[in-house]
């Protein structure tokens, strides 16, 4: 693609916030000229795609947890 038209950071971060517990941040940053055309498009799939994906990802993390 090319810079500047519409570009995505993507960011994970774990942060330990207790012997056995650990936070998840996830973010998204986009910029370039086409993100205001483009974010009425794609905006709403891709954060519905953000929360699903965490939620999947919480879902197992704690059936790993609770099976010992």
């Amino acid at each position: 693609m090319l810079p500047g038209l519409f570009d995505g950071e993507h960011q994970f971060r774990l942060e330990s916030i207790a012997p056995d517990k650990t936070r998840f941040l996830h973010s998204e940053r986009f910029s370039g000229v086409l993100v205001p055309i483009l974010w009425g498009m794609i905006g709403p799939d891709t954060e519905s795609g953000f929360h699903k994906m965490n939620e999947a990802l919480k879902q197992r993390v704690e059936r790993r947890d609770s099976s010992g």
